[in-house]
C-alpha cells in the first residue's frame, strides 16, 4: 500500500513540479539557516555540560546585602577559608584562575630542541581532578597534584606540539615572561621551568572558564601564579567551584549559607557568599543570553518564511483535490487511508528538503567556523546533521497534524457537495494573503537590518582613525611582533628589512596594536599631588607618527625631545583650560611638557575618548607591533615580502599573521563587520523565498481568472489594465507590511544607536530606498507572470473553457 501511495505522491508532485521544486529548495536552505542558528543557541545553553560532575558542581560568588550587583569573580582566599570551616554538603573546593592572557614558553620537543610557543593557560589547585574530573589519557594525576609547577595539557595541544600524546609526559616548558603575580625574584624574562605530568581530553569551548576560547593547559602548584602569591589577598579574579555531596543542590547550599550568614572578609568589608549552579550566572546576565535569543529568533524567522510557502502549497494542493477524496470515500476509502496518502506526499517533500540541507552542510563544512580575535568556534558538521534530523522529525510531526486537519475537513464535507462543487477558495485566499504578508514583513526586517549594518560598518570604518581614508587603511599592513624570544634590537632589524622592500612607503613601529590598547593610562597635573590625577590614554610614538597617520597639528609643534608631549583636541577640551605649555607628570613623577595639540585620535566608537597624550620613544625597550604603509596597489606584494622575511627569521612554531588596518577594524567591530554578512545571507534567503511566494500566489490568481482576462481583452482592456487588476493588491500588501516592518526596525535601530558615539542617519530616505528596491523585485516578479498570461489568445481561452 505504501508503494501505491508513493506512486500517487510522485504523480501529484510532478503535476506542479515547478512550485514544489521552489518550495523544496526554500525549505532546504531555510532549514540549513535554522539548524546553524539553533546549533549556536544549543551550544550556549549546553554550557559546562562537558564536565562529568556538572550536576553536582556549584559556583560561589560574593555580594553585599545592600548591593544590587554580584561579583562574578572571587578571591583565592574564599576557598581557603571555606575549607577550614568544613561546610556540610560540600566534598571539595576548586579554584580556577584564567586571566585571559597567554603565556609564552620555550618548549622542549624532539632531540632536545626548543621552540617558542604561546599557550592559553588556566591556573588551578590539586582539587581540580576531583571537582572538574577531566578524563586523564596518560600521565599521572597523583604526581601532578604534588609536584611543583606541574602542567596538565590537553590532547590537542600535545598532538600539535609532540605528535604522540605519550611523548608529552615529562617534557619541560620554560616560561619566557614574568607574570604580574610572579615573585620579585623572578627575572623579567621568566626562566621558570614547568613539567608536563598528565594529558587530558580536550575540554569543549562551551565552558564558563574560557568560553569560546581554547584551553591548552592547566598549571598546578604554580610558583608564579595567584594561588601561591601574596597578591591573592588583594586580587579578585578567580572562579571558585564546590563539588556538592549527593542529594545536595546549589539552591540548598545557598539557603544554608544564607541562614548561617556565611561571609568572607575582603579588604575592609564582609561579603556574603552566594551559590549558583555552574555557569548559571553567565547564562542569566550579560550579553550571552541576548545573543542566543537574537540568533534563535533570526533562525526561526527564516524557517517560518519557508514553511509558510511550503505548508500553504501543501494544504492548498490537498484542498483542490476534495472531489478526488470524496470519490475515494464513496469507493470505501477510510480516514486512515486518506491520512496515509496525504502524509506520504508531504513526508516525501520534507525528506527531500532534509537531504538538500545535509548536502549543503557537507559542502559548507570547511566554512563552518568563526574566528574573531581571541574567539574561536568550529561547528561540528556531524552534530549539526544530527540536530537537523531532529528538526526534520518536528517538521514531519507538523505535517502529520496538517494532514489530520485536511482529513477532518474533507470528512465534514458531504460526498455529494464535494463531488459536485469541490471546495470554496475564498477562505484559502485570505489565509494565503495573510501568510504572504507575514513573509514580506520578515523580509522587510532582515533587509533593513542588513542595510543598516552595512551603512554603520562604513560609518565605523571612516570614523576610526578618521585622518586616514578607507583606501589608505587598506594599504597599511598590520604586523604583530609580540615575540617574547626576540629582543628589541632583533625586532628593529626585522623592521629595517620591511623598510627596504619594494612598494613600502613608510614603516611605523609601536608597542601595541592601536585598536587593542595603549601604552599606559593616566597622568598628574601637579608633581607629588596624587589628587591631580587625570585619566588619559598615553601612547608612545616615534617622530614619524603624525605624518604616517596624517594627523594635523592644531597648535604648537610635534614632539621632538623625549620630554615633549602632544595632547589631542579631545583631552584639551576635557581639561577645559589651555593645555599647551602645561607640565604633566607620570607615575614616577617624571616631568613632561605639552608642546602641541593635534586633531582628536579616534580609536573607539562605543564610548567617547578621554583624550590621548603622545610621547616620543625609540622603542629600544620593547616593540610589539609594526604598521607598514604600502604604495597604492602593492599591498599584497609587500605582504608576501614581509611573510617571507618573518618565515625566514621566526621559528617554525610561530604562526605568521599579517592583516591590514581595515582588518584590525573589522576584528574590533564584530557587530557590524561580522554580523552583517550573516544578516545579508538571511536577507537574500528571505527575499528569494518571499518572491517565490509572490510568484506562486500571482500564478494561482491568474490561472483562476484566465477566462475573466480573456473577456476583458475582448472588451478592449490592454496589458496595463490587466496588470493593474492584479497589481493593486500587491501594492497595498507591500505598503502595509513595509510600514509594520520599518516601525520594528526603527525601534531596533534606536536601541542599537545607544551603543555608539556615531551612528548612520536612518531617516525617511533610508527606508524609501529599501522600499523602492524590494518593490522593484516584486514588481518584476508580478509583471513577468501577468505578462505571460496577458499574451494568451482570448478566443483560444474561451474555447478551452
Amino acid at each position: 500500500m505504501i508503494r501505491h501511495y508513493l506512486k500517487v505522491a510522485m504523480r501529484n508532485l510532478w503535476k506542479y513540479k515547478t512550485q514544489h521544486l521552489i518550495s523544496l529548495a526554500g525549505v532546504g536552505v531555510a532549514l540549513l539557516c535554522f539548524s546553524i542558528c539553533l546549533y549556536l543557541v544549543r551550544y550556549v545553553y549546553d554550557l559546562d555540560h562537558c564536565f562529568e560532575n556538572y550536576d553536582r558542581i556549584a559556583e560561589l560568588s560574593l555580594y553585599e546585602e545592600n548591593d544590587k550587583g554580584v561579583s562574578m569573580s572571587t578571591p583565592v582566599t574564599l576557598a581557603e577559608e571555606l575549607r577550614l570551616k568544613k561546610q556540610d554538603g560540600i566534598e571539595a573546593f576548586c579554584v580556577v584562575d584564567h586571566p585571559y592572557r597567554d603565556r609564552p614558553f620555550n618548549v622542549e620537543v624532539k632531540d632536545g630542541k626548543q621552540l617558542p610557543y604561546t599557550f592559553n593557560v588556566a591556573e588551578t589547585d590539586s582539587s581540580f581532578f576531583q571537582v572538574l574530573a577531566p578524563q586523564v589519557l596518560c600521565g599521572s594525576a597523583a604526581v601532578a597534584k604534588v609536584t611543583p609547577n606541574s602542567l596538565v595539557v590537553t590532547e590537542s595541544m600535545a598532538r600539535r606540539v609532540y605528535g604522540d600524546i605519550r611523548q608529552a609526559i615529562g617534557k619541560q616548558l620554560v616560561m619566557t615572561r614574568r607574570l604580574s603575580t610572579s615573585p620579585d625574584s623572578t627575572p623579567r624574562t621568566g626562566g621558570i621551568v614547568y613539567t608536563v605530568q598528565a594529558v587530558i581530553a580536550d575540554i569543549p569551548m562551551n565552558n564558563s572558564i574560557s568560553f569560546l576560547s581554547r584551553l591548552d593547559m592547566f598549571s598546578l602548584n604554580d610558583s608564579e601564579g595567584i594561588i601561591q602569591s601574596d597578591a591573592r589577598y588583594s586580587v579578585i579574579g578567580s572562579q571558585t567551584f564546590a563539588l556538592l555531596r549527593e542529594g545536595v543542590t546549589p539552591q540548598d547550599l545557598n539557603e544554608q549559607f544564607r541562614r548561617s550568614k556565611v561571609t568572607h572578609h575582603y579588604f575592609d568589608r564582609d561579603y556574603n557568599v552566594a551559590v549558583y549552579p555552574m555557569g548559571a550566572r553567565l547564562l542569566e546576565k550579560g550579553a550571552l543570553p541576548v545573543i542566543a535569543l537574537v540568533t534563535g529568533i533570526a533562525g526561526m524567522l527564516i524557517l517560518l518564511v519557508a514553511l509558510l510557502n511550503f505548508y500553504h502549497l501543501m494544504v492548498g494542493s490537498f484542498l483542490t483535490r476534495v472531489r478526488e477524496f470524496c470519490i475515494r470515500q464513496m469507493t470505501g476509502a477510510t480516514a486512515s487511508g486518506l491520512f496515509l496518502q496525504l502524509f506520504v506526499q508531504s513526508a516525501l517533500l520534507i525528506l527531500l528538503a532534509g537531504l538538500l540541507t545535509c548536502i549543503c552542510i557537507e559542502v559548507m563544512d570547511p566554512w563552518l567556523q568563526m574566528e574573531v580575535t581571541d574567539i574561536s568556534l568550529q561547528i561540528d558538521s556531524i552534530e549539526l546533521m544530527k540536530q537537523t534530523f531532529e528538526y526534520l522529525a518536528g517538521l514531519l510531526a507538523v505535517s502529520a497534524l496538517l494532514c489530520l486537519f485536511v482529513v477532518w475537513k474533507v470528512r465534514r464535507i458531504s460526498v455529494h457537495a464535494g463531488v459536485v462543487s469541490g471546495v470554496r477558495r475564498s477562505g484559502k485566499r485570505r489565509l494565503r494573503n495573510m501568510l504572504l504578508g507575514i513573509q514580506l514583513f520578515i523580509c522587510w526586517v532582515f533587509i533593513s537590518l542588513a542595510a543598516a549594518l552595512y551603512l554603520q560598518s562604513d560609518m565605523t570604518g571612516r570614523t576610526l582613525f578618521n585622518t586616514l581614508t578607507i583606501r589608505e587603511k587598506e594599504q597599511i599592513l598590520s604586523v604583530p611582533m609580540d615575540f617574547s624570544f626576540m629582543n628589541a634590537a632583533q625586532k628593529k632589524d626585522l623592521i629595517h628589512q620591511f623598510e627596504v622592500l619594494p612598494g613600502v612607503m613608510e614603516v611605523l613601529p609601536s608597542d601595541v596594536n592601536y585598536l587593542k590598547g595603549m601604552s599606559s593610562t593616566g597622568m598628574f597635573t601637579e608633581k607629588g599631588n596624587r589628587d591631580s590625577y587625570v585619566a588619559v590614554n598615553v601612547m608612545r610614538i616615534t617622530s614619524g607618527f603624525f605624518h604616517f597617520m596624517h594627523i594635523p597639528m592644531l597648535s604648537g609643534q610635534s614632539v621632538r625631545e623625549p620630554a615633549d608631549l602632544v595632547a589631542d583636541e579631545a583631552l584639551s577640551k576635557r581639561i577645559g583650560k589651555e593645555v599647551l605649555g602645561k607640565p604633566l607628570y607620570n607615575f614616577d613623577e617624571t616631568p613632561y611638557l605639552v608642546k602641541g595639540v593635534c586633531q582628536t585620535f579616534v580609536t573607539n566608537v562605543y564610548r567617547e575618548s578621554e583624550g590621548f597624550i603622545f610621547m616620543l620613544t625609540d622603542f629600544d625597550d620593547y616593540c610589539g607591533h609594526c604598521y607598514v604603509k604600502c604604495k597604492d596597489g602593492q599591498a599584497e606584494a609587500v605582504r608576501e615580502g614581509i611573510r617571507t622575511i618573518l618565515k625566514k627569521n621566526l621559528p617554525e612554531s610561530v604562526e605568521v599573521r599579517i592583516g591590514t588596518f581595515m582588518d584590525d577594524i573589522s576584528e574590533s567591530q564584530v557587530l557590524e563587520f561580522k554580523l552583517r554578512g550573516v544578516i545579508l545571507f538571511f536577507s537574500v534567503v528571505a527575499l528569494v523565498i518571499s518572491l517565490l511566494g509572490v510568484y506562486s500566489a500571482v500564478t494561482i490568481d491568474t490561472e483562476s481568472r484566465r477566462k475573466e482576462m480573456a473577456i476583458r481583452k475582448i472588451n478592449g482592456a490592454g496589458v496595463r489594465q490587466i496588470v493593474m487588476l492584479f497589481a493593486r493588491f500587491y501594492i497595498i500588501l507591500l505598503a502595509l507590511t513595509a510600514v509594520l516592518g520599518f516601525a520594528l526596525v526603527e525601534f531596533l535601530l534606536r536601541a542599537l544607536s545607544g551603543m555608539y558615539t556615531v551612528f548612520f542617519h536612518h531617516g525617511a530616505g533610508f527606508y524609501l530606498c529599501i522600499f523602492l528596491l524590494v518593490s522593484l523585485f516584486v514588481a518584476i516578479t508580478v509583471a513577468f507572470r501577468i505578462w505571460q498570461v496577458s499574451r494568451v489568445n482570448p478566443a483560444e481561452e474561451i474555447k478551452r473553457e
